[in-house]
């Protein structure tokens, strides 16, 4: 059987709730994007949607397919639009011409499709003595056992601690290479870890880049991420903390350094 037969939509859980550019979006996005991965998982081909002709109304495409989501969801359009934008600027759906898709429920529903259609030929061969049948199903057994545990690892490879690595990766150690103070960053793994998140190398790079983009201090950006409960860091967000309280949020230059401090 097919994925897009199953009566239940596969989810990876721990990707799912560590994945840091699904937790930057809005609990609005949220929402919309588990009724995407519903719709998504009934649509053929599996893991895209083709935008029908006559929904090709504007020059945006994010527009377009909200509108023709609209019938399949419960929530206004402003909503769909909105939750679509914020699920396309962190690259967690794409447009493909005229296909809105997730890249890892296609790559499962090809992976699905593979496997019903080798499965086919392998009933067709079944014919033969009993012992034989005996001996195709203890290899299909097997190879269907294989075929678990290596999507269960690949499912929690985020996070599991690797014995052959020389050099064992610390979160902390990096936030203090790059100034942030000790009790700081103690601080902001602490939040971190209250939002389920990793303290991965990836993560480091991702908010190591941000800070570095927007050309501010890192004790003063995490510092920051610790009094809002921020997870994560993006550069856009300083601009939108200092618009929105200008009182308290200052960007000031200092006269000794090129760092912006806040």
């Amino acid at each position: 059987m097919t994925l897009r037969n199953s009566p239940y939509l596969p989810l990876y859980v721990q990707d799912f709730l560590t994945d840091e550019k699904l937790v930057d979006c809005s609990a609005s996005a949220n929402g919309v994007y588990i009724r995407l991965m519903c719709i998504l998982h009934k649509s053929e081909p599996y893991g895209k949607i083709l935008l029908k002709q006559k929904y090709k109304q504007n020059e945006s495409m994010c527009l377009n397919f909200a509108s023709m989501l609209l019938r399949q969801m419960p929530y206004m359009m402003s909503e769909i639009h909105d939750g679509l934008e914020e699920l396309l600027d962190n690259k967690i759906i794409e447009i493909d011409g005229d296909y809105l898709l997730q890249k890892r429920m296609v790559k499962d529903g090809e992976l699905s499709e593979k496997r019903a259609v080798a499965g086919k030929k392998g009933g067709k061969k079944s014919l033969g003595f009993c012992s034989s049948k005996s001996q195709s199903k203890t290899r299909s057994k097997n190879i269907s056992k294989s075929e678990a545990n290596s999507e269960d690892e690949n499912e929690n490879d985020i996070d599991i601690d690797n014995d052959n690595n020389i050099k064992k990766f610390s979160f902390l150690k990096e936030l203090l290479s790059i100034g942030v103070e000790r009790k700081i960053a103690e601080e902001w793994i602490k939040v971190r870890k209250n939002k389920k998140l990793t303290q991965t190398e990836t993560a480091f790079r991702k908010t190591k880049a941000e800070i570095d983009k927007s050309g501010r201090n890192a004790n003063d950006c995490i510092t920051l991420c610790v009094e809002r409960s921020w997870g994560g860091f993006k550069a856009e967000w300083i601009e939108r903390e200092i618009q929105a309280h200008p009182q308290t949020t200052t960007a000031t230059k200092s006269n000794n350094n090129d760092d912006w401090q806040l």
